[in-house]
């Protein structure tokens, strides 16, 4: 696969991205329509990456006792284990 074959090729986000072909599908080969994607795309500059991130806690809006916590545990502990077959 050749980093040229570009095409053929769509504009497929929008916003910052519109008017740019960003997806391309490689065809295999090297023809004209690879030089018409590369000559529409040049001199466009590719849109600024956003980075969102978060910071701080996460409070829960209720807090479980200790009672819920065991009582939930001896729940999971009580149901049946599946058990393997295992030939020795």
């Amino acid at each position: 696969m050749s980093p040229f074959d570009i095409a053929p090729a769509e504009d497929y986000f929008s916003g910052a991205w519109s008017n740019i072909f960003d997806v391309c599908t490689p065809d295999g080969e090297i023809s004209l329509l690879d030089f018409v994607i590369f000559a529409r795309n040049y001199g466009k500059t590719e849109p600024e990456q956003i980075v969102y991130s978060i910071e701080g806690t996460i409070t829960p809006y209720f807090e479980l006792s200790d009672s819920f916590h065991e009582r939930a545990l001896n729940v999971l502990l009580a149901l049946p284990t599946k058990r393997s077959s295992r030939v020795s």
